[in-house]
């Protein structure tokens, strides 16, 4: 392969995200990032590949018309209006779980005050 012919394979070792947007500076191939914001599915597994962005619009149609359609390494970014309390396409769900000890209950609702100590989030639903 010659230096003017472009690859669309995804490398097997990731890339640093420097080393990605030098060579899109030198190259002249206009550089997109994703917000900071932007986590995997499951911590600690690092993700990259050709992005499929779609805005989540109430209906689970498009997410799996997105799905179907996506070839084997995408990375599917769901924009669903900036919510981080949710994420659930069909029947994959994380299940997060929050360990800390309970200190008091709130005077303003009959409710514990907790001072988490870690938190665990796994695949739940039929993920699991």
């Amino acid at each position: 392969m010659s230096m003017s012919e472009p690859t669309t394979s995804v490398p097997e070792t990731p890339l640093p995200t420097a080393a990605v947007a030098d060579a899109c500076v030198r190259l002249g191939v206009p550089l997109r990032l994703a917000p900071v914001q932007l986590v995997p599915l499951l911590p600690g597994r690092p993700f990259s590949g050709p992005a499929r962005a779609i805005t989540h619009l109430g209906s689970v149609d498009v997410l799996l018309a997105s799905i179907e359609g996506a070839a084997s390494g995408s990375v599917l970014v769901v924009d669903n209006g900036g919510r981080d309390d949710e994420a659930c396409v069909g029947d994959l769900m994380v299940d997060r779980f929050v360990y800390g000890t309970v200190s008091r209950v709130s005077p303003e609702a009959p409710i514990p005050v907790l001072a988490r100590s870690r938190e665990l989030k796994m695949l739940g639903g039929a993920g699991n």
